[in-house]
């Protein structure tokens, strides 16, 4: 049969686009047998970092592929032409394709491990495919047999490239595994003993934690045993084991979903065995209480109980080039002349990021704070314009920006075209540029807020679950703002209708228990 090489599979599988193509390719009904397996049935336990993806979706699940595909592929019939993309890839062989030479035995899901971090520059890893027929499979990937050889292991017969790449193919279970030849033979263990992925209490938990009902993708990461295996391969990153798990949080294991529908490209993660931890004000407020026409929002929560909680995790973590951190704190509060404490984060109270402007000429953006203690952030504005000026070398104006009652501002340099405002007005602390914007921002309470944007409000529709979106991008202004920095580039011209596909991007998270859930959504148009 003309068939793709081992090499040109290879290159399928690894490739992310590739991967996701299939799920457009393979979109139809699944076929009986052991087209259905699970991937990770023949991956390890031990397996650090697992990525599955859903290759031949169907009922809801298909339509909403198609959907979404339609769109940004601006094409009627996507499956088509994903096929023809594939189709270049082996088109090598004569023959070859897509329909002759993979979808013979190509199953719904395909799963791709790292197994083992001895080398963490070349990690060893296994691409796992449930597979409708093994011996098609493997026949298809020997093709006429000039870039392989065949071996065997525990029973299984497999085919290495030649070369150098120790990469090899060959079935384990009833999944057909690409791989280096360790992952590929750690594959073939896992299938048949009794120490799969898919059977550790973990990976199941992590699976029943994430929504996975009309998910296309599936990402699992043992934060544990990555770490582990990382201070196996690494003698040196042992003595930093303990402060790597306090750097990620106490988190045991990290999971995302990556889902579809009519209108959005959904992606669900969820942060597991987290320590508790009070939530440091409300992000999702902060962002919606931005300005209307916001391009780019990050709602921050409380910035004084951040700070804290960042200091204590330095803390935490011990020495810092050979000093206590408290040591170092104490000493940066000397050099500086203030608290830290009691001048800074005292008063900091809610607090937000935010760019906006449709044009170069009025692009614009900064910080907006709100004060708990205003006589406070009064004082400790005059305190911070003497150390602007050690550390910058620039003469601060000392004239608050329009529509602030205490500020000040500072110049950028010679030939910009902006200054550094700072400003104070009623409880609104705005750190930005454009006058206009600070302006705006410092008066506030005009009604004219990004929460009640049309574009903002039916994006956050679609993150669901109770979550409050703390990010917000206008992505068809960032196009434009491309458009402008690309001019006639073929390139760009290329990409452009795709990029026009999608609307609005927004982010939020929220905890339950010891899990710490986010949802990431890029609306399609």
């Amino acid at each position: 049969m003309p068939a793709p090489t081992l090499p040109d599979l290879r290159r399928l599988a690894l490739g992310g686009a590739a991967v996701a193509a299939l799920a457009l390719a393979g979109c139809g009904d699944s076929e009986s047998g052991d087209a259905g397996t699970d991937p990770a049935a023949v991956i390890p336990a031990s397996a650090p970092l697992y990525f599955e993806l859903t290759v031949r979706p169907d009922g809801d699940l298909r339509s909403d592929v198609e959907a979404v595909a339609k769109k940004v592929l601006r094409t009627q019939d996507p499956a088509a032409e994903i096929t023809k993309a594939i189709d270049q890839v082996v088109k090598d062989q004569d023959g070859a394709s897509f329909d002759k030479s993979i979808d013979p035995w190509l199953g719904d899901k395909a799963g791709v491990a790292i197994t083992s971090l001895r080398d963490p520059e070349k990690p060893d890893f296994a691409v796992a495919i449930a597979s409708k027929d093994n011996d098609k499979a493997f026949e298809a990937l020997k093709g006429d047999g000039k870039d392989t050889v065949e071996a065997e292991y525990d029973g299984e017969k497999y085919l290495r490239e030649t070369g150098d790449d120790d990469i090899v193919a060959g079935p384990a279970g009833d999944t057909f595994v690409i791989g280096t030849e360790a992952g590929y033979k750690s594959a073939v263990d896992a299938a048949k003993a009794d120490s799969q992925l898919d059977d550790a209490a973990a990976f199941k938990k992590a699976r029943e934690n994430t929504s996975q009902d009309d998910a296309l993708g599936f990402v699992y990461i043992d934060v544990l045993k990555g770490v582990q295996a990382l201070t196996a391969s690494e003698p040196l990153i042992a003595s930093q084991i303990e402060p790597l798990q306090q750097a990620l949080g106490g988190a045991t294991s990290v999971t995302a979903a990556i889902a579809v529908d009519d209108g959005a490209i959904r992606i669900e993660t969820a942060q597991q065995g987290l320590p508790a931890q009070q939530a440091a004000g409300d992000p999702a407020a902060a962002l919606a209480d931005l300005p209307g026409g916001t391009v780019l929002g990050v709602g921050l929560g409380e910035i004084g109980a951040i700070a804290r909680q960042a200091i204590q995790q330095i803390g935490a973590i011990g020495p810092v080039a050979g000093q206590d951190p408290q040591t170092l704190l104490r000493g940066l509060e000397s050099s500086l002349g203030l608290s830290i404490e009691d001048d800074l984060l005292s008063w900091m109270g809610q607090g937000a990021l935010f760019v906006q402007g449709r044009s170069l000429a009025d692009v614009g953006g900064g910080l907006v704070v709100t004060s708990k203690d205003p006589a406070k952030t009064k004082a400790a504005l005059t305190k911070i314009v003497p150390l602007i000026e050690r550390f910058s070398g620039q003469q601060v104006v000392q004239r608050a920006p329009a529509g602030a009652d205490a500020g000040f501002r500072v110049p950028l340099g010679d030939g910009a075209p902006f200054e550094l405002l700072v400003g104070l007005k009623d409880d609104r602390f705005v750190v930005g540029v454009n006058p206009t914007l600070v302006q705006k921002t410092l008066e506030g309470g005009s009604g004219d807020r990004l929460g009640d944007q049309a574009a903002f409000k039916a994006a956050a529709a679609k993150v669901g679950d109770g979550i409050k979106p703390a990010f917000y991008l206008d992505f068809p202004t960032v196009v434009s703002f491309l458009a402008l920095g690309a001019g006639s580039d073929p390139s760009f011209q290329q990409a452009k209708p795709y990029l026009d596909a999608f609307g609005a991007i927004v982010a939020g998270a929220k905890r339950e228990g010891d899990t710490y859930r986010s949802r990431f959504v890029l609306t399609v148009k």
